[in-house]
């Protein structure tokens, strides 16, 4: 009798275990993983972010024998996944693979709702990214100085073009009119598709545009380019505008990185965050970085991105109120 009751009990007791697990209680940070990880994308599969979480899953998932799932939570400029994660167990089953727009939605958004620093625990900054100040060739410009004195005398001012209102390319172009004083008129697109054709044909004068698209209209002698925002092994030659000294663009970044919901417990968030670095500084994953997605890898600590969000979300808020930058109705 005392021993069918203690099996009884015994089976209850794993019965209720099992059946917290499954439901997805809480896991001692000690044994984490414990169970699959999810990655929430912010874009469509085959965007840049949903390439770069499936390669760092991949890397992973072979690093720990736990599943890493990619979910795909496209729209409204990343603020459906955001708020997926923002709402999720604290429990660092749940990650957001985020982009700088975490940080300008707030300030675009009213109906953003989230704090993207007091609302977050940081992991890792995965890689930045950088624009180029672009042009046709038959603007035949040599150098900086032309750029300048070509923006000074043509009636009217110059335009930049854009992939959309509120976009870092956006944001850089007004920095840009601020820092020089020049007559700069910027121009929105509905996607990177249009401004390039436009780019392309000189309808637009200029163009802030991401430095692996323009990397392959350089080579094919279709763009030239002015000043990059950020300094790249695959455009060497091409100097940053610090290097010009022009204040403004620069002084924020475009950026891929790993967070999850604010609370993760500080175990969680240090294996995590070993792992990943470990995925993105791994020779044959940063040469992809690099070479198929023209981005710069970085693999930070928590604490370092942490610094680099708070300083950051600052710096954008400053230009979207200075500038006025409202979204389209």
């Amino acid at each position: 009798m005392e021993r069918n009751q203690n099996m009884r009990a015994w089976l209850r007791a794993a019965f209720c275990a099992v059946a917290a697990f499954m439901s997805g209680a809480a896991v001692p940070a000690a044994e984490y993983p414990a169970k699959p990880i999810t990655f929430v994308v912010p874009g469509p599969a085959g965007g840049p972010t949903d390439i770069l979480a499936r390669m760092l899953a991949d890397d992973m998932r072979q690093a720990w024998g736990q599943p890493i799932v990619v979910d795909n939570r496209g729209g409204a400029g990343g603020l459906i996944a955001t708020q997926l994660v923002q709402r999720s167990p604290a429990d660092g089953y749940t990650l957001l693979l985020a982009f700088a727009g975490h940080l300008t939605n707030p300030a675009l958004n009213p109906k953003a709702a989230y704090d993207p620093v007091k609302d977050f625990t940081p992991i890792s900054l995965l890689a930045n990214a950088g624009a180029v100040l672009a042009y046709p060739p038959s603007l035949h410009l040599k150098d900086w100085n032309d750029f300048v004195s070509y923006a000074r005398k043509k009636p009217g001012g110059i335009s930049i073009g854009n992939p959309g209102t509120g976009t870092s390319s956006h944001i850089y172009a007004e920095m840009l009119r601020e820092a020089t004083g020049l007559n700069i008129t910027s121009v929105p697109y509905k996607g990177e598709a249009p401004l390039y054709t436009d780019l392309l044909g000189g309808t637009v004068d200029f163009g802030f545009i991401s430095i692996g698209p323009y990397v392959r209209f350089s080579q094919a002698g279709k763009l030239k380019g002015l000043a990059t925002t950020l300094r790249s092994q695959l455009i060497p030659d091409l100097p940053t505008f610090a290097d010009l000294g022009v204040p403004g663009p620069g002084r924020v970044r475009g950026w891929f990185g790993v967070i999850a919901p604010a609370g993760v417990p500080p175990e969680v968030v240090d294996k995590l965050s070993k792992q990943i670095r470990a995925s993105v500084t791994r020779p044959e994953v940063a040469s992809k970085l690099v070479n198929e997605m023209a981005l710069v890898p970085v693999g930070s600590t928590p604490e370092e991105f942490g610094a680099i969000l708070k300083a950051e979300y600052g710096e954008w808020v400053r230009a979207i109120r200075e500038f006025n930058i409202q979204l389209d109705n």
